[in-house]
């Protein structure tokens, strides 16, 4: 890593990771799902404002009392440019519907949400954002920014006269059972296979 600054540009691979609700940690049946295209991530930091206190008489401040702001979590929204619905399953706990004919079992057929009884079907995942990291015209390395701990919203969807892009909200936490921070970044020679 430099010490003039990184430049990062473009996110070029999103991985999301199904999480052991007992341990915090990657499912080891668990399949990542790998956002390939062009994608865009906001990131907004969830803060828990501290409080300032003053003693003071008619004409001056006495005294000054304050709590710090503490950093509690992040909402990411994942702009994506294809609807890929393996990412919509683990997001908002949805189920794909595969095709039944001999030879075709891995053809996608539909999409179903949970159904009301059946209550939340949310789960924890790890989300890792690779965005590259340019020195002069080439790229010098990846950033991979981890998220440690997240769970999903059912997406949005605007239908218009215009390409579908769907847009996912994530919400980060401290992995407490893991013993993981909310977020990571390192920075690695290349991507993930």
């Amino acid at each position: 890593m430099s010490t003039t600054g990184e430049i990062l540009y473009n996110v070029k691979r999103v991985v999301l990771t199904p999480l052991d609700e007992i341990t915090g940690l990657p499912l080891a049946s668990g399949k990542k799902i790998n956002i390939e295209c062009d994608s865009e991530v906001e990131v907004d930091p969830e803060i828990s404002q501290g409080q300032e206190k003053q003693l003071r008489d008619d004409e001056k401040i006495l005294a000054t009392a304050s709590t710090p702001d503490l950093l509690y979590g992040y909402k990411l929204k994942l702009k994506n440019t294809t609807l890929e619905l393996t990412v919509a399953a683990l997001i908002e706990g949805g189920t794909i519907r595969y095709s039944a004919e001999a030879g075709h079992e891995t053809e996608i057929v539909g999409y179903d949400t949970p159904m009301l009884a059946e209550g939340s079907k949310i789960k924890s995942f790890k989300a890792e954002v690779f965005v590259a990291n340019y020195e002069g015209g080439d790229i010098k390395n990846y950033a991979k920014i981890t998220f440690n701990k997240c769970t999903g919203k059912a997406f949005k969807m605007s239908l218009k006269k215009d390409f579908f892009a769907p847009e996912f909200e994530i919400k980060c936490r401290e992995n407490t059972k893991a013993k993981l921070p909310i977020k990571s970044m390192d920075f690695i020679a290349t991507l993930p296979v």
